[in-house]
């Protein structure tokens, strides 16, 4: 349709729906607010969005300016079926949503074995938060029946999506006795590495005692050392106190009285090890007086 001067005629509606539609918004919602201009409510994948567009004509060309807020869709009593409506179209982030709400009992009461359902859904599509939670709840038997092979195999999925807490729990299942009567460590250190390497402060104290014991490594005490103060560095207590305790006791190392009593005084910040803190001080006394004889 022309106008009096040649000029196409614009349809703002339309112009509106489809600049919007082509930057990836569906489920629109026009509200006209003026000539050309409107309020909107649509959803981005597994967001909610809304905001304003304005359509301006000016001789042949037309542009358009546009404000936009988006967040995570809330899949509360309101939007639940259309998040499982999602979930099920694909929408693997609004998946792990609705396991979230379920799990968290956000505007209705808590459901562990929906929540599970759903990060299930969430996890088959590769959302690896959803897998390292799924295997939580099998370790805890929450909303499903404990199996501990079921989490070591979620936990391992979730690590090698990304995830450094699915490498963390595994390699913390491969280090201790209480899941499967022994230890792995080979299988702990290859996780805990994994962890570690991402920062994980409480998986680098855990491959520490590994390279001191030299079990599924080589023994490596240099390297359990530096592995211990990263891991302190962190605020994780344990490592602080098995640090004291190497360069107390010489273990490996050097004795080094004040590096022990810098290391037990951490400790003890963390609530652990405080008695070895006047321990360390009376050896330090001892020292002090041999070398004033």
């Amino acid at each position: 349709m022309l106008s009096l001067l040649g000029y196409a005629c614009v349809d703002y509606r339309k112009e509106a729906r489809t600049r919007l539609e082509r930057d990836g918004l569906a489920d629109l919602e026009l509200k006209e607010i003026g000539k050309g201009s409107f309020e909107f409510k649509a959803r981005r994948g597994s967001e909610a969005c809304k905001g304003t567009i304005a359509i301006n004509k000016g001789g042949s060309s037309t542009t358009a300016m546009k404000s936009m807020k988006c967040a995570p869709l809330a899949c509360d009593a309101k939007q639940r079926e259309k998040c499982k409506r999602l979930c099920t179209a694909g929408e693997t982030k609004v998946c792990w949503r609705l396991g979230v709400v379920f799990a968290r009992g956000v505007g209705i009461a808590a459901d562990p074995k929906e929540a599970a359902r759903w990060m299930q859904k969430a996890c088959d599509g590769s959302h690896a938060m959803a897998c390292n939670a799924l295997g939580d709840r099998f370790v805890k038997g929450k909303g499903v029946s404990k199996d501990y092979i079921k989490a070591t195999k979620l936990f391992e999925k979730a690590c090698d999506q990304g995830s450094t807490l699915g490498c963390a729990n595994l390699g913390l299942m491969y280090h201790s006795a209480d899941f499967f009567g022994r230890t792995h460590p080979r299988r702990a250190a290859k996780f805990l590495k994994k962890a570690c390497a991402k920062n994980h402060a409480g998986s680098c104290g855990r491959l520490a005692s590994l390279y001191k014991s030299g079990s599924g490594v080589t023994k490596d005490v240099k390297k359990a050392i530096e592995l211990y103060e990263k891991a302190c560095s962190k605020d994780v207590a344990v490592a602080c106190f098995n640090l004291g305790l190497m360069y107390e006791g010489g273990s490996g190392v050097a004795e080094d009285y004040p590096r022990a009593l810098r290391a037990f005084e951490r400790a003890c910040k963390l609530g652990t090890g405080c008695a070895m803190i006047g321990r360390v001080k009376r050896f330090m006394a001892k020292e002090k007086a041999k070398r004033g004889k």
